[in-house]
């Protein structure tokens, strides 16, 4: 099949009404590939559309590039043209130069995480003074937040499915030792991990360990209490992650990071890179990498060895 000659024009029009009638695509996501078709044919300025090959195309992404375009602009715009000159190949004889245009990354982004005053403020905010249903929507907040549940599994929980364990049934004293969750973890081998800050006393219970059977006290059992060490300590932890080797991290409040291997701990500080002790969340990304936030000082990267900060 010999090349039809059509100006551009003619062809964008093409193109839009095979989305429009043959795909049925809504008017807003039309409109969004005339706007990317423009900006084509402006950087075409005239030229005809059977000069176009994998050299003008890759002009027109630096074009873009310099005109500060997001890479996901510039992911959307090079899908658009994939599907115009795909259409121009099987409706016109057109070749195809889009061939070759391979998607760019973009550039890596950090979840974003509501800080302690904003997450205080929404649960003060669901307090309704005299109404009972106060109890249940903040206690709603607290789950969700301590435990990095969706709202669709909140939701889901069946009240006949739930075990209460209280201070008694975990061991806990009640009078020092008294269960202040912060975060909850289950690592790869069905462990639960059971972070807590203060508990009634000066220092806090810290780290837990269920074992589907046992509660441990696992900062008590390795002396890593306030009044143990007299120093940096295990008692005030808020967030906690297993990384791709299997050691469990916890951050904390004043005490920086701690490293256990299954076999001992270690406790990272300044020294290694950290500005603070406050350590609130740990977020393990797709590819392995173990980051870290928390207090007003920055979020950092760990590097294998030490701590980089990265903002």
């Amino acid at each position: 099949m010999g090349t039809q000659a059509l100006n551009f024009e003619q062809a964008a029009t093409s193109f839009l009404n095979h989305l429009q009638i043959e795909r049925g695509l809504a008017s807003n996501s039309i409109a969004a590939y005339r706007r990317d078709l423009r900006k084509f044919a402006d950087f075409l300025n005239g030229n005809p559309l059977s000069d176009v090959d994998p050299e003008i195309i890759n002009k027109f992404e630096s074009s873009l590039r310099e005109a500060k375009l997001s890479v996901a602009s510039i992911n959307r715009i090079d899908s658009t043209l994939r599907s115009f000159f795909k259409h121009l190949q099987q409706e016109y004889g057109y070749s195809d130069p889009t061939l070759e245009i391979a998607p760019k990354k973009s550039a890596r982004r950090l979840p974003k995480a509501l800080t302690i005053t904003q997450i205080v403020s929404m649960i003060e905010a669901a307090h309704r003074e005299g109404q009972p249903i106060t109890l249940r929507d903040q206690a709603m907040l607290e789950l969700l937040y301590s435990s990095g549940a969706r709202v669709s599994e909140l939701i889901g929980i069946n009240g006949k499915q739930l075990i209460t364990y209280n201070n008694e049934s975990i061991g806990l004293n009640g009078t020092t030792e008294n269960l202040h969750i912060r975060s909850i973890m289950e690592d790869s081998k069905g462990n639960l991990w059971i972070g807590n800050n203060c508990g009634g006393g000066r220092s806090g219970i810290g780290v837990i360990k269920y074992d589907g059977k046992n509660f441990t006290q696992f900062t008590k059992q390795h002396r890593l209490r306030t009044e143990d060490t007299k120093g940096n300590s295990l008692d005030k932890v808020f967030s906690m992650c297993e990384d791709s080797s299997g050691n469990i991290w916890f951050g904390t409040n004043e005490s920086g990071v701690w490293r256990y291997d299954g076999q001992s701990l270690k406790n990272f500080t300044k020294e290694d890179g950290l500005d603070s002790g406050m350590t609130w969340i740990i977020y393990k990304s797709k590819s392995g990498e173990l980051w870290f936030g928390g207090g007003p000082n920055g979020v950092y990267l760990f590097n294998g060895k030490s701590f980089e900060r990265i903002y």
